[in-house]
């Protein structure tokens, strides 16, 4: 095999370039998926989680790893939804009424669901969760669990548009929640966000305080990627990083983000919407300026005919020593994951 270099061969000396040359240590990792997902919605009609399954992310300490309570488990908190157990005045075929929930485990094959009910279901009359609890992004403090997560406030059947920002929630053991609040409402008339927000993604230990990149919708209907920084911590403020869209790949989702230190570079996991290109893509950003994102390549490309035909959502976290990536496959057919050769 021919190393990277000016080498001799047959008689002539050839430049051969180094494939991986510039590559961030995530882009050289070589991923092998699961052949199903490791866990699916339920069988049973009757329970909240029976028509989908996706969106999940396992509890982060405030340094990115991973947590596990005091029995070694990990926390996975998911979305799921059954419409037709929601009271909407005979729309549930045309809705989904996402609420979040749990499972926990000593690994992710062997998770278990955690009870019956979701751990933030939909909210009350005026919540900002009334009629859809999602995206989920959990980290332990050291004393309590934070939630960032999104919702929706318009109510079942009520067919006005959707009204969906960011919120936040708390937790002293992971599985009883506090009723989320508001925390980043939509932008003024003309702004990249003045529509709806979804997807918060937040980096805890960025320099500088905590990033929040988040999936904004303006006023015409396009999609973008925004910022907000949260100087204080996970429990401050978010404040916005600028009025307009950071980077637009289609209609773009924040799915999770990540500091290395070794690169100075904010990093950030986004899936484009649709089947086209589809896939788990790569963005960065100097710490030092958040915003000026970057597209670095796809992660994680469609696979027609499997399960995980249109990966989607998206965290990359390090499970006992092994570089993992988790994910929904698309549509309803569960999560799963891929590990890093």
């Amino acid at each position: 095999m021919l190393r990277s270099g000016l080498v001799a061969y047959a008689g002539r000396r050839l430049l051969v370039r180094d494939p991986l040359k510039g590559l961030l240590s995530t882009e050289r990792l070589v991923w092998t998926r699961q052949p199903s997902p490791f866990l699916q919605h339920s069988s049973n009609p009757s329970r909240w989680d029976y028509e989908t399954s996706y969106n999940a992310s396992v509890a982060l300490n405030l340094d990115g790893s991973v947590y596990r309570d005091g029995n070694g488990d990990l926390y996975l908190y998911y979305v799921g939804d059954n419409d037709d157990l929601i009271d909407d005045g005979g729309f549930s075929s045309e809705t989904d009424y996402d609420q979040i929930g749990l499972a926990t485990g000593p690994t992710l094959d062997n998770l278990v669901k955690f009870g019956t009910s979701p751990v933030v279901p939909l909210g009350g009359s005026g919540a900002m969760n009334r009629g859809d609890a999602q995206a989920p992004r959990v980290f332990h403090t050291g004393s309590q669990f934070v939630m960032l997560m999104q919702g929706n406030a318009t109510a079942p059947g009520v067919l006005t548009g959707d009204q969906v920002t960011i919120g936040r929630c708390t937790s002293i053991d992971g599985k009883t929640w506090t009723l989320p609040t508001r925390i980043l409402n939509v932008g003024a008339a003309g702004t990249g966000d003045a529509d709806d927000l979804y997807q918060p993604t937040p980096i805890p230990n960025a320099p500088g305080g905590c990033v929040m990149y988040y999936t904004a919708k303006d006023g015409d209907g396009n999609f973008g990627i925004m910022a907000a920084r949260m100087v204080g911590g996970l429990l401050d403020t978010p404040v916005r990083l600028s009025t307009s869209h950071l980077l637009r790949d289609g209609i773009s989702f924040c799915a999770s983000g990540w500091y290395e230190a070794a690169s100075d570079l904010l990093h950030l996991l986004y899936f484009p919407g649709g089947s086209s290109p589809g896939g788990i893509f790569l963005a960065t950003a100097p710490s030092a300026m958040p915003t000026a994102l970057t597209i670095r390549r796809q992660l994680m490309p469609r696979r027609p005919g499997f399960w995980d035909a249109n990966p989607r959502d998206g965290q990359l976290v390090n499970i006992n020593g092994v570089k993992t990536l988790i994910y929904a496959g698309g549509g309803s057919p569960g999560i799963g994951y891929a590990y890093a050769t």
